[in-house]
């Protein structure tokens, strides 16, 4: 984090702020290793006051079965969907410029009338619960897998904030690639 924030930019410490919220219910799926709904919603609150916008909290929301979890289905592959917290059940305020398969897309562009924000999201698999939250938020918002050109992706996207969601074990190569920033 240090090394981020030596290079100008915000960081936003995600293990530590869910640490600071965990006596608040379940913010990881039991049975997998990434964030559920609750954890997710947590993390979007952050990055939304982190850039000045306001956005709904979401926070009594009810929350929708739909996973395994992966660590349940490395163990016990076939299993049904057992987590009770796989997304917020929040109206759709937002929409995909092209029809979307599932939150794993490559890339996703989203528009909604909420604010004027506009977000690339570089993001790995702990990304794709942000989607509903951050989509919802933003005016426009490119919601992106790749990790290639990221200043040329932030021009594209015509983005005010450039987010980039890496689980920790990968930030050594991140910190090494100085195209990124």
């Amino acid at each position: 984090n240090a090394s981020l924030r030596d290079a100008g930019l915000t960081v936003l410490d995600a293990q530590g702020l869910l640490t600071a919220h965990k006596g608040e219910g379940l913010l990881y799926f039991r049975g997998d290793s990434h964030w559920n709904a609750r954890g997710a919603r947590i993390i979007c609150q952050e990055l939304m006051r982190l850039t000045g916008t306001e956005a709904p909290d979401h926070g009594d929301t009810p929350l929708l079965p739909g996973t395994a979890g992966d660590l349940t289905l490395l163990c016990q592959p076939g299993t049904p969907p057992t987590e009770p917290d796989a997304s917020p059940d929040i109206p759709r305020a937002y929409r995909t410029a092209r029809p979307m398969r599932t939150a794993d897309d490559a890339r996703i562009q989203t528009t909604s009338a909420t604010t004027s924000l506009s977000l690339l999201v570089i993001r790995d698999s702990f990304g794709r619960r942000l989607l509903p939250y951050l989509a919802n938020t933003a005016e426009r918002m490119t919601f992106s897998r790749s990790d290639q050109d990221v200043p040329a992706q932030a021009a594209a996207a015509k983005a005010d904030w450039v987010v980039i969601e890496v689980a920790q074990r990968n930030l050594r190569t991140w910190l090494q690639d100085d195209t990124l920033y």
